[in-house]
C-alpha cells in the first residue's frame, strides 16, 4: 500500500505510479471503435484472472502459516505471552484482511442486479453502521426521503461501496457527527454522506480513490477505490470535496433506468460486467 508520504515521492520521479486519471485516458482511447472495446474487455479479463490466481496463492501460503502458529500455541501455550508472537498475530491477520480487500476490488465490476426498495435499503444500511458506533462517541444521523422508491442494481455491491464511505468517515471524526442524506429526483438518486471530521489536504483529495494510497496508518487503501468501482459500474458517480480540519462531503449519484439496464450500464461504466440480470420481471425486494 502506498502511504501519503510517500506520494510526495511518486511525485517527484522517485517511484514510478500510474494514476487513475492515466487509466481513464486509456479507456477512453479502447472505447473509440469495437476493435479496441475487444481488447479493453480481453484485457480487463486478463487482469482480473492474474490478480484472482496470485491472491489464491497468497491466501494458500498464509493458511499454512495459521495452521503452524495454531499448532506452535497447542504444544507451547507460554508462547502466548511473548509479545512477539501477538505482533505476529496480528500481521497475519492483516494480510489476510488486505487479501480480502484486494478479491473485493478485483470483483466490484461485476454485478448481479435485482430490484428493491432504496429507502428500504438505506434504512438497513444506516442501522448496521450505527450499531457499529455503539462502542464511541461518534454522533450519526439520517435522513432519508419518503419518496426514494425501487432501484435496479446490485444490492450486496451498494451494501459495501456505502458502508466503506462511512467508516471512512468514522475513522476521521473521532467522536464527531456523521449526516447521510438522500433524495430521489426524476432521473436519479442521490447520497450525500458529512462528516465534521479532520478532512483532507487537496493533495490527499487527488489520490483519495486510488488502490493503495491510504492516509490512515493501519489503512489498506482499498475500501474507496473499491466504493468508487461499484458506483461506476452502476453508471454512476461519486464526488468528494474536503477542507482540512473542517470536514469532508461525498456525492454519490446513481442514475435511474427504466428499461434496458443492461446496456445502459456499460455504456456509462468503463469496467462493468453483468452477471445476472434477474430476468426481465425481477421480484422486488424489500
Amino acid at each position: 500500500m502506498l502511504h501519503y508520504s510517500q506520494i510526495n515521492k511518486v511525485q517527484k520521479g522517485r517511484l514510478p505510479m500510474i494514476q487513475t486519471k492515466d487509466y481513464q485516458e486509456l479507456y477512453t482511447y479502447l472505447e473509440c471503435s469495437p476493435k479496441h472495446q475487444e481488447l479493453l474487455r480481453q484485457l480487463n479479463v486478463a487482469n482480473e484472472m492474474t490478480l484472482s490466481r496470485i491472491s489464491h496463492e497468497l491466501k494458500n501460503a498464509l493458511t499454512l502459516i495459521s495452521g503452524s502458529t495454531q499448532l506452535l500455541s497447542i504444544r507451547h501455550p507460554e508462547i502466548k505471552d511473548f509479545k512477539e508472537w501477538r505482533t505476529l498475530l496480528y500481521d497475519i491477520d492483516s494480510a489476510e484482511q488486505l487479501l480480502d480487500e484486494l478479491s473485493s476490488y478485483n470483483h466490484s465490476g461485476s454485478l448481479t442486479v435485482n430490484t428493491f426498495h432504496f429507502g428500504n435499503f438505506l434504512k438497513h444500511l444506516c442501522l448496521s453502521f450505527a450499531a457499529s458506533l455503539s462502542d464511541s462517541d461518534t454522533e450519526f444521523t439520517s435522513r432519508i426521503s419518503e419518496e426514494m422508491g425501487v432501484f435496479r442494481g446490485d444490492r450486496v455491491k451498494l451494501l459495501e461501496a456505502f458502508l466503506n464511505i462511512l467508516r471512512n468517515a468514522a475513522d476521521a471524526v473521532y467522536g464527531g457527527k456523521i449526516l447521510l442524506e438522500a433524495l430521489r429526483t426524476s432521473d436519479k438518486i442521490e447520497v450525500i454522506i458529512t462528516d465534521n471530521g479532520c478532512g483532507m489536504e487537496p493533495e490527499q483529495l487527488e489520490h483519495i480513490f486510488e488502490p493503495f494510497a491510504t492516509f490512515k496508518e493501519n489503512g489498506t487503501g482499498i475500501g474507496l477505490a473499491i466504493s468508487e468501482r461499484i458506483i461506476h459500474a452502476h453508471g454512476g458517480d461519486i464526488s468528494v470535496k474536503s477542507k482540512l480540519s473542517e470536514g469532508t462531503v461525498f456525492v454519490v449519484s446513481l442514475p435511474i433506468y427504466q428499461n434496458g439496464y443492461e446496456k445502459t450500464a456499460n455504456q456509462s461504466s468503463k469496467m462493468c460486467k453483468i452477471v445476472n440480470t434477474a430476468a426481465c420481471k425481477p421480484e422486488v425486494q424489500a
